[in-house]
């Protein structure tokens, strides 16, 4: 058991589009800490498995205050 570093379910939230996603970010990362001697996940784990795994940043829709033309 790793215990996390303060703001990495925040990297993974803006990356991971499913749980599954979720999921192999954070076993990836938690393999590279054991590997690597860690007591803990951390951010940089975390960010170097979404750049080496090319995952693009989630896009969040948001709603317009005012009304727009052309605009669905």
């Amino acid at each position: 058991e790793l215990p996390l570093e303060e703001g990495t379910v925040a990297v993974v939230q803006n990356y991971a589009t499913n749980g599954r996603d979720a999921v192999n970010i954070i076993q990836t990362a938690a393999g590279i800490a054991m590997t690597a001697g860690q007591t803990s996940l951390r951010i940089a784990d975390v960010e170097w498995v979404v750049n080496s795994g090319q995952y693009t940043p989630r896009m969040e829709k948001k709603i317009a205050g005012t009304a727009q033309v052309g605009v669905a």
